[in-house]
């Protein structure tokens, strides 16, 4: 089972993208011509970065639970991988905010007999992650 990163975890980003537009139109008129454009290239420039990281994370970040293992896989040109084996696994934590649990998104923190921790963060539904993870571990 292959698990990346939602884009309703980003509404953060949507909203101040959709307020960078709105500061641009409603206080875009009352500047110069060279003013503008200034502030006009900072709120795109703004904009593009709020827009782009969901995919970004989304791209670089994945996880996978197969029978064994809990793999957390990142970046893109320089891949780092996280292992945990399923049979390590000691403790199981999930982490929803206040919109998480309203719009089903959040973490789930699997920890190892060694300490190491891997964070699945930003998924949908993770409480059904957390059943598969838990069911797993009994077996």
């Amino acid at each position: 089972m292959q698990i990346r990163p939602c884009r309703i975890a980003f509404l953060y980003n949507y909203f101040l993208a959709f307020l960078c537009i709105l500061i641009l139109i409603l206080i875009g008129p009352k500047f110069s011509e060279k003013s503008f454009f200034v502030i006009f290239a900072i709120i795109v420039a703004i904009f593009i970065f709020l827009i782009q990281e969901p995919e970004i994370e989304r791209i670089s970040k994945f996880y996978t639970i197969d029978k064994k293992y809990v793999i957390k896989t990142e970046g893109i040109l320089r891949k780092k991988r996280s292992v945990i084996p399923i049979k390590n696994i000691v403790n199981l934590k999930i982490e929803k905010g206040l919109v998480g649990r309203i719009f089903n998104f959040g973490n789930v923190e699997v920890v190892s007999s060694s300490g190491e921790k891997i964070l699945i963060e930003k998924i949908r539904y993770p409480d059904r992650v957390f059943a598969i993870l838990k069911k797993k571990i009994k077996k």
